[in-house]
């Protein structure tokens, strides 16, 4: 499972067995509110002031930012449709 730890920019993967914490990825920046995660492509998608940063949860780092023209990003919302 993965978690948005909003106090400190980070996923948490937890262990759905043990409901530990097995390893934490930075995603750098204070603003990040929302995660979304494509167990498919491993992928996760979180917002961010005006942009959406990819990360890439196998190898645990962001691997680009996808940057919005407009609103804030913390203010929209993410879906993910398989």
């Amino acid at each position: 499972m993965y978690y948005l730890d909003e106090s400190r920019p980070r996923i948490l993967v937890v262990d759905g067995v043990s409901r530990l914490v097995t390893a934490t990825i930075p995603v750098g920046v204070a603003s990040a509110t929302t995660l979304v995660v494509n167990p498919a492509t491993n992928t996760g998608y979180v917002t961010a002031g005006n942009g959406v940063l990819v990360v890439d949860l196998a190898s645990k780092t962001v691997t680009t930012t996808i940057s919005l023209p407009s609103a804030p990003a913390s203010r929209l919302g993410m879906a993910l449709v398989p």
